[in-house]
Protein backbone atom coordinates (compact mmCIF):
# COMPACT_ATOMS: atom_id res chain seq x y z
CA UNK A 1 0.00 0.00 0.00
CA UNK A 2 1.11 3.84 -0.90
CA UNK A 3 2.62 5.25 2.04
CA UNK A 4 0.93 8.46 3.62
CA UNK A 5 -0.05 10.63 6.81
CA UNK A 6 -3.65 10.04 7.99
CA UNK A 7 -5.65 12.50 9.26
CA UNK A 8 -9.18 12.33 11.73
CA UNK A 9 -11.49 12.59 8.99
CA UNK A 10 -13.83 14.42 11.43
CA UNK A 11 -10.99 17.09 11.53
CA UNK A 12 -9.49 17.43 8.17
CA UNK A 13 -7.13 20.50 7.97
CA UNK A 14 -8.83 22.28 4.69
CA UNK A 15 -7.73 25.91 5.85
CA UNK A 16 -4.65 27.55 4.00
CA UNK A 17 -0.67 26.79 4.12
CA UNK A 18 0.93 28.29 6.34
CA UNK A 19 1.29 32.62 5.50
CA UNK A 20 -1.16 31.85 2.65
CA UNK A 21 -4.20 34.39 1.75
CA UNK A 22 -7.07 33.48 4.36
CA UNK A 23 -9.95 31.12 2.72
CA UNK A 24 -13.27 32.73 2.25
CA UNK A 25 -15.09 29.65 3.01
CA UNK A 26 -13.46 26.66 5.19
CA UNK A 27 -16.02 23.53 5.43
CA UNK A 28 -14.54 20.89 8.22
CA UNK A 29 -16.49 18.02 9.47
CA UNK A 30 -19.66 18.76 7.38
CA UNK A 31 -22.27 16.28 8.61
CA UNK A 32 -26.44 16.99 7.22
CA UNK A 33 -28.62 14.30 8.19
CA UNK A 34 -32.47 14.04 6.93
CA UNK A 35 -35.32 12.94 9.60
CA UNK A 36 -37.65 10.11 7.79
CA UNK A 37 -39.76 7.75 9.16
CA UNK A 38 -37.47 5.29 8.38
CA UNK A 39 -34.86 6.37 10.36
CA UNK A 40 -32.33 9.19 10.18
CA UNK A 41 -30.37 9.61 6.38
CA UNK A 42 -26.78 10.62 6.72
CA UNK A 43 -26.97 13.14 3.12
CA UNK A 44 -23.58 14.25 4.15
CA UNK A 45 -20.94 12.46 6.10
CA UNK A 46 -17.95 14.37 7.11
CA UNK A 47 -17.26 16.58 4.05
CA UNK A 48 -14.46 18.70 4.50
CA UNK A 49 -12.41 21.62 2.00
CA UNK A 50 -11.74 25.33 1.67
CA UNK A 51 -11.85 28.05 -1.19
CA UNK A 52 -9.36 30.76 -0.99
CA UNK A 53 -10.23 34.45 -2.79
CA UNK A 54 -10.36 34.18 -6.41
CA UNK A 55 -10.45 30.60 -6.30
CA UNK A 56 -12.42 28.25 -8.09
CA UNK A 57 -13.44 25.20 -6.72
CA UNK A 58 -14.47 22.57 -9.27
CA UNK A 59 -17.27 19.60 -6.84
CA UNK A 60 -17.70 16.24 -9.32
CA UNK A 61 -19.13 13.35 -8.49
CA UNK A 62 -22.17 11.55 -9.97
CA UNK A 63 -25.97 12.43 -9.04
CA UNK A 64 -27.06 11.20 -5.05
CA UNK A 65 -23.23 11.90 -4.15
CA UNK A 66 -24.39 14.97 -2.14
CA UNK A 67 -22.80 17.63 -4.43
CA UNK A 68 -25.97 19.99 -4.35
CA UNK A 69 -26.61 19.55 -0.44
CA UNK A 70 -23.48 20.34 0.46
CA UNK A 71 -24.37 23.77 -0.92
CA UNK A 72 -27.89 23.94 0.18
CA UNK A 73 -26.07 23.16 3.55
CA UNK A 74 -23.62 26.25 3.20
CA UNK A 75 -26.73 28.45 2.07
CA UNK A 76 -28.59 27.46 5.21
CA UNK A 77 -31.83 26.40 2.72
CA UNK A 78 -32.13 22.93 3.55
CA UNK A 79 -35.81 21.43 3.75
CA UNK A 80 -37.33 21.46 7.01
CA UNK A 81 -36.65 17.37 7.84
CA UNK A 82 -32.91 18.31 7.08
CA UNK A 83 -30.65 19.53 10.14
CA UNK A 84 -26.99 19.99 10.03
CA UNK A 85 -25.73 17.55 12.61
CA UNK A 86 -22.22 18.22 13.02
CA UNK A 87 -19.40 19.95 11.52
CA UNK A 88 -18.42 23.82 11.19
CA UNK A 89 -19.10 26.16 7.44
CA UNK A 90 -16.65 28.89 8.57
CA UNK A 91 -17.22 31.81 6.51
CA UNK A 92 -15.12 35.00 6.24
CA UNK A 93 -17.05 38.35 5.77
CA UNK A 94 -16.34 41.65 4.04
CA UNK A 95 -15.42 42.88 7.67
CA UNK A 96 -13.01 40.15 7.73
CA UNK A 97 -14.90 38.34 10.61
CA UNK A 98 -15.29 34.14 10.33
CA UNK A 99 -18.83 33.51 10.96
CA UNK A 100 -19.75 29.57 11.55
CA UNK A 101 -22.89 29.35 9.51
CA UNK A 102 -23.26 25.86 10.57
CA UNK A 103 -24.21 27.30 14.70
CA UNK A 104 -27.12 29.95 13.30
CA UNK A 105 -30.43 29.62 12.64
CA UNK A 106 -31.25 29.17 9.11
CA UNK A 107 -33.78 32.00 9.35
CA UNK A 108 -31.78 34.28 12.13
CA UNK A 109 -31.56 37.99 10.52
CA UNK A 110 -27.53 36.88 10.34
CA UNK A 111 -27.69 34.16 7.95
CA UNK A 112 -30.65 36.07 5.58
CA UNK A 113 -28.11 39.25 5.83
CA UNK A 114 -25.03 36.94 4.57
CA UNK A 115 -27.03 34.40 2.12
CA UNK A 116 -27.71 36.53 -1.46
CA UNK A 117 -25.40 39.33 -0.19
CA UNK A 118 -22.08 38.28 0.65
CA UNK A 119 -22.62 34.69 -0.59
CA UNK A 120 -24.54 34.01 -3.83
CA UNK A 121 -25.77 30.91 -5.97
CA UNK A 122 -26.48 30.23 -9.45
CA UNK A 123 -29.45 27.77 -9.53
CA UNK A 124 -29.34 24.87 -11.97
CA UNK A 125 -33.02 26.04 -13.56
CA UNK A 126 -33.11 29.36 -13.75
CA UNK A 127 -37.14 28.98 -15.22
CA UNK A 128 -37.90 27.76 -11.80
CA UNK A 129 -35.73 29.89 -9.71
CA UNK A 130 -37.33 32.77 -11.38
CA UNK A 131 -40.53 34.07 -10.10
CA UNK A 132 -43.05 33.74 -13.44
CA UNK A 133 -44.93 36.48 -12.35
CA UNK A 134 -42.45 39.34 -11.66
CA UNK A 135 -40.06 40.90 -14.61
CA UNK A 136 -36.88 39.45 -13.93
CA UNK A 137 -35.91 43.50 -13.64
CA UNK A 138 -38.03 43.56 -10.43
CA UNK A 139 -36.64 40.17 -9.06
CA UNK A 140 -32.98 41.81 -9.77
CA UNK A 141 -33.53 44.87 -7.89
CA UNK A 142 -36.01 43.39 -4.80
CA UNK A 143 -32.26 41.19 -4.30
CA UNK A 144 -30.18 44.62 -3.97
CA UNK A 145 -32.67 46.53 -1.97
CA UNK A 146 -32.98 43.52 0.27
CA UNK A 147 -28.95 43.62 1.19
CA UNK A 148 -28.07 46.92 0.51
CA UNK A 149 -29.45 50.86 0.72
CA UNK A 150 -30.80 51.87 -2.30
CA UNK A 151 -33.73 54.32 -3.82
CA UNK A 152 -35.57 52.48 -6.46
CA UNK A 153 -34.04 54.83 -9.31
CA UNK A 154 -30.49 53.65 -7.90
CA UNK A 155 -31.30 50.02 -7.73
CA UNK A 156 -32.79 49.95 -11.55
CA UNK A 157 -29.55 51.34 -12.52
CA UNK A 158 -27.22 48.71 -10.76
CA UNK A 159 -29.89 46.17 -12.34
CA UNK A 160 -29.76 47.17 -16.11
CA UNK A 161 -25.64 47.73 -15.12
CA UNK A 162 -25.23 44.17 -14.24
CA UNK A 163 -27.56 42.80 -17.02
CA UNK A 164 -24.99 44.91 -19.36
CA UNK A 165 -21.84 43.24 -17.90
CA UNK A 166 -23.51 39.08 -18.21
CA UNK A 167 -23.80 40.57 -21.72
CA UNK A 168 -27.47 40.74 -22.25
CA UNK A 169 -28.37 42.35 -25.21
CA UNK A 170 -30.64 45.57 -24.98
CA UNK A 171 -30.44 45.39 -21.10
CA UNK A 172 -32.70 48.66 -20.59
CA UNK A 173 -35.68 47.23 -22.53
CA UNK A 174 -35.03 43.48 -21.27
CA UNK A 175 -34.92 44.12 -17.79
CA UNK A 176 -38.72 44.36 -17.93
CA UNK A 177 -39.17 41.02 -19.45
CA UNK A 178 -40.63 38.13 -18.19
CA UNK A 179 -38.40 35.08 -17.42
CA UNK A 180 -40.77 32.85 -19.82
CA UNK A 181 -39.92 35.72 -22.57
CA UNK A 182 -36.20 34.82 -22.37
CA UNK A 183 -34.16 32.41 -24.31
CA UNK A 184 -32.24 29.53 -21.99
CA UNK A 185 -29.21 31.02 -22.02
CA UNK A 186 -30.70 34.84 -21.43
CA UNK A 187 -32.63 33.60 -18.35
CA UNK A 188 -28.90 31.93 -17.66
CA UNK A 189 -27.14 35.56 -17.22
CA UNK A 190 -30.22 36.79 -15.59
CA UNK A 191 -29.55 34.60 -12.90
CA UNK A 192 -26.33 35.00 -12.87
CA UNK A 193 -26.68 39.24 -12.55
CA UNK A 194 -29.44 38.64 -9.92
CA UNK A 195 -26.20 36.11 -7.89
CA UNK A 196 -23.95 38.82 -8.62
CA UNK A 197 -25.41 42.48 -8.10
CA UNK A 198 -24.28 42.59 -4.82
CA UNK A 199 -20.81 41.41 -5.32
CA UNK A 200 -20.57 38.66 -3.45
CA UNK A 201 -17.64 37.32 -1.60
CA UNK A 202 -18.24 34.26 -2.88
CA UNK A 203 -20.86 32.04 -5.84
CA UNK A 204 -21.88 28.67 -5.38
CA UNK A 205 -23.31 27.82 -8.93
CA UNK A 206 -25.00 24.66 -9.36
CA UNK A 207 -24.90 22.87 -12.82
CA UNK A 208 -25.35 26.70 -14.31
CA UNK A 209 -24.33 25.21 -17.97
CA UNK A 210 -27.27 22.26 -17.85
CA UNK A 211 -29.44 21.90 -21.27
CA UNK A 212 -27.67 24.49 -22.48
CA UNK A 213 -25.99 23.83 -26.20
CA UNK A 214 -22.21 23.99 -26.42
CA UNK A 215 -22.11 27.89 -27.78
CA UNK A 216 -23.93 29.25 -25.06
CA UNK A 217 -22.20 27.00 -22.44
CA UNK A 218 -19.14 28.39 -23.30
CA UNK A 219 -20.14 32.00 -23.31
CA UNK A 220 -21.70 31.54 -19.74
CA UNK A 221 -18.16 29.84 -18.26
CA UNK A 222 -16.50 32.74 -19.83
CA UNK A 223 -18.67 35.41 -18.14
CA UNK A 224 -17.85 33.59 -15.00
CA UNK A 225 -14.15 33.92 -15.42
CA UNK A 226 -14.21 37.03 -16.13
CA UNK A 227 -16.85 38.30 -13.88
CA UNK A 228 -14.56 36.46 -11.09
CA UNK A 229 -11.45 38.43 -12.12
CA UNK A 230 -13.15 41.51 -12.01
CA UNK A 231 -15.20 41.06 -8.53
CA UNK A 232 -12.39 38.93 -6.91
CA UNK A 233 -14.59 36.74 -5.76
CA UNK A 234 -14.45 32.90 -5.07
CA UNK A 235 -16.97 30.31 -7.16
CA UNK A 236 -17.63 26.77 -6.14
CA UNK A 237 -19.06 25.27 -9.15
CA UNK A 238 -20.84 21.83 -9.14
CA UNK A 239 -20.90 19.71 -12.60
CA UNK A 240 -20.75 16.30 -13.66
CA UNK A 241 -18.88 17.54 -16.38
CA UNK A 242 -15.45 17.29 -15.94
CA UNK A 243 -14.66 18.86 -18.83
CA UNK A 244 -15.87 22.08 -17.15
CA UNK A 245 -13.78 21.37 -14.18
CA UNK A 246 -10.83 20.48 -16.28
CA UNK A 247 -11.44 24.01 -17.83
CA UNK A 248 -12.61 26.06 -14.89
CA UNK A 249 -11.29 25.22 -11.82
CA UNK A 250 -7.89 25.44 -9.90
CA UNK A 251 -8.59 22.65 -7.31
CA UNK A 252 -11.57 19.81 -7.10
CA UNK A 253 -13.52 18.11 -4.82
CA UNK A 254 -14.99 14.28 -5.82
CA UNK A 255 -17.66 13.91 -3.83
CA UNK A 256 -19.38 9.93 -3.47
CA UNK A 257 -22.86 9.29 -1.21
CA UNK A 258 -21.84 12.05 1.17
CA UNK A 259 -18.57 12.26 1.63
CA UNK A 260 -15.12 13.61 0.00
CA UNK A 261 -13.10 10.85 -1.17
CA UNK A 262 -10.87 12.81 -2.79
CA UNK A 263 -9.32 16.23 -3.08
CA UNK A 264 -6.53 18.12 -4.80
CA UNK A 265 -5.41 20.87 -7.65
CA UNK A 266 -6.59 19.94 -10.89
CA UNK A 267 -3.50 18.81 -12.56
CA UNK A 268 -3.77 15.94 -9.73
CA UNK A 269 -6.82 14.95 -9.79
CA UNK A 270 -6.82 14.74 -13.66
CA UNK A 271 -3.13 13.29 -14.09
CA UNK A 272 -2.49 11.68 -10.83
CA UNK A 273 -6.10 10.54 -9.19
CA UNK A 274 -5.26 8.63 -6.63
CA UNK A 275 -9.34 7.39 -4.69
CA UNK A 276 -10.28 4.48 -7.40
CA UNK A 277 -14.03 6.19 -7.56
CA UNK A 278 -11.54 9.25 -9.51
CA UNK A 279 -10.13 7.36 -11.91
CA UNK A 280 -12.94 5.16 -12.61
CA UNK A 281 -14.98 8.97 -13.23
CA UNK A 282 -12.41 10.05 -15.50
CA UNK A 283 -12.16 6.95 -17.42
CA UNK A 284 -16.00 6.85 -18.44
CA UNK A 285 -15.43 10.41 -20.10
CA UNK A 286 -15.79 10.02 -23.56
CA UNK A 287 -12.24 11.10 -25.79
CA UNK A 288 -11.57 11.71 -29.74
CA UNK A 289 -9.91 8.95 -31.13
CA UNK A 290 -11.69 5.68 -29.72
CA UNK A 291 -11.93 2.79 -32.08
CA UNK A 292 -15.28 2.13 -34.43
CA UNK A 293 -17.32 -0.47 -31.98
CA UNK A 294 -15.38 0.51 -28.78
CA UNK A 295 -17.34 0.47 -25.81
CA UNK A 296 -17.43 3.50 -23.54
CA UNK A 297 -16.19 2.91 -19.93
CA UNK A 298 -18.23 2.97 -17.47
CA UNK A 299 -18.46 2.49 -13.40
CA UNK A 300 -19.84 -0.99 -12.22
CA UNK A 301 -23.26 -0.47 -10.22
CA UNK A 302 -25.06 2.78 -9.11
CA UNK A 303 -24.78 5.23 -6.60
CA UNK A 304 -26.73 3.23 -3.98
CA UNK A 305 -29.72 4.73 -2.11
CA UNK A 306 -28.95 6.63 1.56
CA UNK A 307 -30.89 4.04 2.77
CA UNK A 308 -29.25 1.53 1.81
CA UNK A 309 -25.76 2.72 3.30
CA UNK A 310 -22.69 0.11 2.50
CA UNK A 311 -20.68 -0.93 5.64
CA UNK A 312 -17.20 0.10 5.29
CA UNK A 313 -16.05 2.28 2.62
CA UNK A 314 -18.93 3.21 0.82
CA UNK A 315 -17.25 2.56 -3.19
CA UNK A 316 -16.38 -0.66 -1.52
CA UNK A 317 -19.22 -2.58 -3.79
CA UNK A 318 -18.69 -0.92 -6.98
CA UNK A 319 -14.64 -0.80 -6.54
CA UNK A 320 -11.98 -2.72 -8.61
CA UNK A 321 -9.84 -2.44 -5.81
CA UNK A 322 -11.45 -3.71 -3.21
CA UNK A 323 -9.45 -4.83 -0.42
CA UNK A 324 -11.86 -8.26 0.80
CA UNK A 325 -12.36 -8.30 4.88
CA UNK A 326 -11.11 -4.61 5.20
CA UNK A 327 -12.75 -2.07 2.30
CA UNK A 328 -15.99 -3.94 3.05
CA UNK A 329 -15.98 -3.69 7.22
CA UNK A 330 -13.77 -0.52 7.91
CA UNK A 331 -14.40 2.99 7.00
CA UNK A 332 -11.42 4.63 5.83
CA UNK A 333 -9.81 7.42 7.42
CA UNK A 334 -8.73 10.78 5.08
CA UNK A 335 -4.53 10.47 4.04
CA UNK A 336 -2.80 13.23 3.13
CA UNK A 337 -0.45 12.79 0.21
CA UNK A 338 0.96 15.87 0.05
CA UNK A 339 0.05 19.59 1.42
CA UNK A 340 -2.78 19.83 -1.77
CA UNK A 341 -3.72 16.04 -1.96
CA UNK A 342 -5.59 13.54 0.22
CA UNK A 343 -7.85 10.87 -0.24
CA UNK A 344 -9.87 8.95 1.56
CA UNK A 345 -9.34 5.42 0.85
CA UNK A 346 -7.74 2.01 2.96
CA UNK A 347 -4.84 1.89 -0.13
CA UNK A 348 -3.56 4.59 1.16
CA UNK A 349 -3.27 3.65 4.87
CA UNK A 350 0.32 3.18 6.25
Amino acid sequence: MAESRTTNPEHVTTGPLPGATPCVLDVKGLKTHFRTREGTLRALEGVSFSVAPREILGVVGESGCGKSITAASILRILPPEAHIAGGEILFQTRNGEMVDLAQLKPKSRRVRRIRGDEISMVFQEPMTAFSPVHTIGNQIIEALRLHQRCTPQRARKRAVDMLNSVGMPRPSQLIDSYPFELSGGMRQRAMIAMALVCQPRMLIADEPTTALDVTIEAQILQLMRELQQDLGMAIMIITHDLSVVAEMSRNVLVMYLGQDVEYGTVEQIFFEPKHPYTRELLASVPRLGKKSGERLHTIKGTVPSLYERPEGCTFHPRCPDCIPGLCDSQAPGVFGLDDRHRVRCHLYRK
